[in-house]
């Protein structure tokens, strides 16, 4: 593991542990002076404090079907004493002094176990994943076979090479791939439900979380959903063949949209522009958020509904962000240089 990942793992358990201080003292104002001066200390702090609140206000609302998977935990929590601003503090300061233990003992054990299990889906993705970048980091490589693949901030690729295939799978983000050609094996990218397969070719994959598509910037790919078979059927869904400048959107309900683009647009992310045509303003939004070190919050989602074009500058997130809503009439705060908050006018 990284020195930027231990770090981000130590923001992520002092968030919990600061939520429970603030549980047992919620009005302590010396305790609300530290938590500030924690907060601005570290980019990675806002951001693991946003998502602890996030998921410290969902444990009430789990679901009753996952009742005894929380109920521990829960009733730990209620059964606990209250913590002296002292305990939080020394188990802070243990955590930096010992970065492989996190002391909670009995106080609290349940509730900060559930906050840290739910704030690091990322482990899972480490064990999974054979590249990986973290957030405004692009990174490029050479597969085995000669394939060069570009991957964009906050992203991650599995690799299965054998005599007989060449499969990647996309978890997370997005990757351009200008494949090496090889007549014995075809080069299969999968994402979610699109599985793409391609000879030889340069292509752009993106996985967002109710779509994933396909943009060719050169060559032939081939397209089919559900890894093979349409979802629900037993039938292979319709194979589509793709050429240079076709882009194809793959939804949840495994519907297909297709386009055309210009070709030098496909992967422009590489060259340090996101290129928008009538896309839903959040959506680009949360390609910028994956070039922006700390938090982009939008306040109205019939704001993030709205269509936009344009060409946006990835080295620099926050001004693309203010040239992305400036002519949607909408305000952009920058509470922090980590925290933007985007709301109606």
């Amino acid at each position: 593991m990284t020195s930027s990942e231990d770090e981000e793992e130590l923001a992520t358990e002092e968030a919990a542990l600061w939520l429970l201080a603030f549980e047992e003292t919620p009005d302590d104002p010396e305790l609300q002076a530290r938590f500030d001066a924690w907060l601005n200390r570290d980019p990675r702090h806002a951001a693991a404090w946003a998502d602890a609140s996030r998921i410290y206000d969902m444990v009430p609302q789990t679901p009753p079907a996952h009742s005894a998977h929380w109920a521990p935990y829960l009733a730990a929590r209620q059964g606990a004493t209250p913590a002296p601003r002292r305990f939080i503090d020394r188990q802070i300061g243990r955590r930096r002094a010992v970065p492989g233990r996190l002391a909670l003992g009995a106080l609290g054990l349940g509730l900060a176990v559930v906050l840290i299990a739910a704030l690091t889906p990322d482990m899972l993705l480490r064990v999974q994943a054979d590249h990986m970048t973290s957030t405004a980091e692009v990174r490029s490589l050479n597969l085995e076979d000669g394939t060069a693949v570009s991957l964009a901030p906050d992203s991650a690729i599995a690799v299965a090479f054998d005599s007989g295939k060449r499969k990647v799978e996309l978890l997370r983000g997005e990757a351009f791939f200008e494949v090496a050609s090889d007549p014995g094996r075809a080069f299969r990218v999968t994402a979610d439900q699109m599985n793409v397969t391609v000879l030889g070719t340069a292509f752009n994959v993106r996985l967002a979380d109710r779509s994933a598509s396909v943009a060719v910037r050169e060559g032939l790919v081939g397209l089919r959903p559900g890894g093979g078979l349409a979802p629900g059927t037993s039938d292979p869904g319709e194979r589509l063949e793709l050429i240079a400048g076709d882009w194809a959107v793959l939804d949840e309900n495994a519907e297909v949209r297709r386009r055309r683009l210009p070709p030098d647009e496909i992967g422009a992310w590489r060259e340090g522009r996101l290129v928008a045509r009538e896309r839903a303003m959040s959506d680009v939004l949360d390609d910028l958020r994956r070039y922006h070190t700390g938090l982009i919050l939008l306040t109205d989602p019939a704001l993030g509904a709205q269509k936009v074009t344009g060409i946006y500058n990835l080295d620099d997130p926050v001004a693309a962000v203010r040239v992305l809503v400036s002519p949607l009439g909408a305000n952009v705060r920058q509470i922090t240089p980590w925290l933007l908050v985007i709301s109606p006018e």
